[in-house]
């Protein structure tokens, strides 16, 4: 059964430090700069046919805002095709979310916190209206609730809201890796550092409403935390000072591309994004999406000449040996391999065959886009 994905809008009245908005290898310090559009929703029914499903899922916005979402939502229900639409929680008018209950239109909600955590993570986020939406949507709405040390204790009270009007939670525990994660307003001030949950719970990852939700109540144990900037959040924080506005990917010149044949797969499933560019690939259409930010251009070139030096798997097995830091006993052959290597990220090397296939096909002109 294949899904189709539409990132339907870049406009969002939430702002989330941790979501691609504010996020990526090469950026943390608030708001990041990528262009505002709505996808025109009028083309994207020539794609449809095949696909069961159709998930709104915007990349950098909040589906919920996109003003033609009625629209949508009415062709889906005539055309009998399940309708989800995912949101950080912007707000929106009562008659939209009436529109889209009428139309049998199911709702995702993330929240990274409740009641007086709502907007540790999420900023701008109105509490009240979250509620009001949750007692409004009712049984049609799914709530992702991701959980950290410093929202454990609203976890409660928010099973309580949601047994109250037959909502569904799902919980995730959000892995910070090395240390805390520091959070960040729009304008790139840095607010405090929060920390991941000690304990894993079986009930992660499942969706959980009515008699599961009441038997799990008082299954989270509250942590021990402050909140505060920490020293270690300002020794990750560090690489990115370096990493100012830059070009995006697509207006800096490449001479060289990789000569390796790299395969990209297509899959099922097809992704649309909010300027109307169509992929096979969910990878390709996340790596596009961060490529039109003016943040990722640093050391392109370092990535592919590394790549087309040593080939692409063994390029994979250098940079997880250095950040395994073992890298002063590597050797690669008779290659000294610092200046290539120099500052570069094993994840990074991992999408640069997918920047690599888009700038070759828009070079080509032969990216896909509706029409």
């Amino acid at each position: 059964m294949s899904t189709l994905h539409l990132d339907i809008t870049s406009n969002s009245k939430v702002f989330n430090s941790l979501l691609p908005q504010g996020n990526s290898y090469f950026h943390k310090f608030g708001k990041r700069l990528y262009p505002l559009s709505d996808l025109n929703l009028s083309k994207v029914f020539s794609n449809v046919s095949p696909h069961n499903k159709i998930f709104c899922n915007s990349f950098f916005g909040d589906s919920l805002t996109h003003p033609k979402l009625h629209y949508l939502a009415s062709r889906c229900h005539t055309l009998e095709k399940e309708l989800l639409v995912f949101t950080q929680g912007s707000t929106v008018d009562k008659v939209v979310l009436e529109h889209l209950k009428t139309k049998n239109v199911t709702i995702y909600l993330n929240l990274y916190g409740a009641f007086d955590t709502a907007n540790l993570v999420t900023q701008n986020l109105d509490w009240d209206y979250i509620k009001s939406l949750i007692e409004f949507y009712k049984s049609k709405l799914i709530i992702e609730y991701h959980v950290f040390k410093q929202n454990v204790s609203s976890i409660e009270p928010l099973i309580n809201l949601c047994l109250e009007n037959n909502v569904t939670l799902n919980f995730k525990k959000d892995y910070f890796g090395n240390g805390p994660v520091s959070i960040f307003n729009e304008y790139g001030e840095w607010l405090y550092d929060l920390n991941s949950i000690d304990y894993n719970y079986d009930i992660l990852d499942k969706f959980l409403a009515n008699d599961e939700l009441l038997d799990i109540k008082n299954k989270f144990k509250k942590e021990d935390f402050k909140l505060q900037k920490s020293v270690l959040g300002y020794s990750n924080l560090k690489f990115y000072l370096q990493n100012k506005a830059d070009k995006n990917i697509f207006d800096i010149k490449i001479d060289n591309l990789i000569t390796e044949d790299i395969d990209i797969s297509q899959e099922e499933d097809m992704y649309i994004n909010f300027l109307g560019y169509v992929f096979k690939n969910k990878i390709l259409f996340e790596t596009f999406n961060q490529c039109i930010c003016n943040d990722w251009s640093k050391d392109l070139k370092k990535y592919i000449n590394l790549i087309n030096t040593f080939g692409y798997n063994s390029s994979k097995e250098i940079l997880e040996n250095i950040e395994n830091d073992v890298k002063f006993k590597y050797s690669y052959g008779d290659e000294v391999i610092y200046h290539h290597t120099s500052g570069l990220k094993l994840e990074f090397l991992k999408i640069t065959p997918y920047i690599n296939y888009l700038l070759k096909n828009i070079k080509e002109n032969n990216l896909t886009k509706l029409s």
